[in-house]
């Protein structure tokens, strides 16, 4: 069966099965083809950042993320994601920007202010 590079929700479909099918690699390299097709689409390229994520890949998580940035400054979930990123990674003053980035625009996210806390408690910033 010969399938149209172009169908953009078959791709994306076809990626989730492969993902959950556990043939990852596939999956990512399926979904990156998807997201060169559609380079403006920020779920696309959210869900791809995603997948790299999960495979461990935190900085080219990041690096989609930021692309996202790029497009959505306002997007304050990415803030908190790639947030969540360096704060495992132990990037601590990283984390804390990316949190505080996020914030203005959902200054009452119980989850962001917990990390934002956590990341000022273990960088020293607060006793």
């Amino acid at each position: 069966m010969k399938i149209d590079p172009e169908k953009k929700e078959l791709l994306t479909y076809l990626s989730q099965v492969f993902w959950g099918t556990g043939q990852r690699d596939r999956a990512l390299t399926l979904h990156e083809k998807v997201v060169e097709l559609n380079p403006q689409d920020t779920q696309l390229i959210s869900n791809q950042a995603s997948m790299h994520y999960e495979l461990n890949r935190k900085d080219d998580a990041v690096r989609m993320f930021e692309r996202i940035l790029e497009a959505a400054p306002e997007a304050h979930q990415i803030h908190f994601s790639i947030g969540t990123i360096h704060l495992e990674e132990n990037r601590y003053e990283d984390a804390i920007n990316s949190f505080r980035n996020g914030l203005p625009n959902e200054p009452n996210n119980s989850y962001a202010n917990k990390q934002l806390g956590m990341a000022l408690h273990i960088s020293g910033a607060i006793k």
